[in-house]
Parts: C-alpha cells; structure tokens; sequence
C-alpha cells in the first residue's frame, strides 16, 4: 500500500497547475458554491484537474505535460517532486489509477475538525498550502 507521504504528494500533484494564478481560480472545489468542500467534491474536483493537467492526453501526468521553458520554475519543480514521491511504478507518470489507490490525505489533513468538510479558515489553509512554491 501507500504510505502517507506517497499519498498526500500524488493528490497534491493533481491538485497543481502551471501557474499559480490558473491554480487560484481553479481551487475552489467547491462545486455546488456552498462555500464547504466535502469529500464527494474533493475527489471530483481532483479527478477533472488531472484530465486537466493530462495536457498530452496520454493517461498519464508526467514532466511530459509541462513546457519545458516553465520546468525551472518553484511551482514545476514543486510539480516534479510531487511526480516522483507519487510514482509507484517508477515508470517517471502517475495514472489515474495510482491516484483513485492513493485514497484523500490531504483532504483529511485540511479537515482539522473531522467534520467532513473543508470550511473557513480551513479553506483558507487549504488554498495557501496547495499554492506555495515549496
């Protein structure tokens, strides 16, 4: 199985795009605009952003997926940490099989309260974790 560390850093990776503006607007999750996110809309919502991040269409999110001129930046060299502690197979892509295995640490991190939703100030969190450059 996964460790912790695997499975927190394969739902990071889906949850990240090339740019944090893009990944700003598209971290909301919160897909029916109540201003919580459950579970239901925390695995939808990390599911489309890896079609999204797919930007080849292979199956897969790899370095392959990102132009080359922004592989340097903070938030791609984030991307690729993220790919490789997520790599099971160590085939250098994540599947999305490896991520529907990889279960919802980091909603579960976010939800400080363990009431089932990401609300207020842990949304708040939730969104500066996820667009920091570390």
């Amino acid at each position: 199985m996964f460790s912790r560390r695997q499975a927190r850093s394969l739902a990071g990776l889906l949850i990240l795009s090339a740019t944090a503006a893009a990944a700003a607007e598209r971290l909301t999750f919160d897909l029916n605009k109540d201003g919580k996110i459950d579970r239901r809309e925390f695995v939808k919502g990390r599911e489309a952003r890896f079609v999204a991040l797919d930007r080849n269409k292979d199956n897969a999110v790899s370095s392959a997926d990102f132009p080359a001129e922004s592989r340097g930046r903070p938030l791609a060299r984030k991307v690729e940490r993220l790919i490789s502690a997520a790599d099971l197979n160590r085939d250098s892509k994540v599947t999305l099989d490896e991520l529907q295995l990889s279960g919802s640490p980091i909603f579960e991190e976010a939800d400080t309260d363990m009431n089932g939703l990401i609300e207020g100030s842990e949304l708040t969190r939730f969104r500066a974790e996820l667009l920091s450059p570390r």
